[in-house]
């Protein structure tokens, strides 16, 4: 294989996942879901919450 070759398949970004990532379609979506979960069913998505927040307190101790 040619040199120029190589170095062209080592020239290509590392991370070229992030090109397809953004970060307010993501935060879109996920108040999109919370919204969604609160219609569905209110109490048990408060429970559900709550203990993802008692989870959050364990794992952070």
């Amino acid at each position: 294989m040619p040199i120029n070759q190589r170095l062209s398949i080592i020239g290509q970004p590392q991370s070229w996942y992030s090109l397809f990532c953004n970060r307010y379609v993501s935060l879109v979506g996920a108040i999109i879901n919370i919204f969604i979960i609160l219609l569905v069913n209110f109490w048990f998505a408060i429970l559900h919450f709550l203990a993802l927040a008692a989870l959050y307190v364990y794992i952070g101790q």
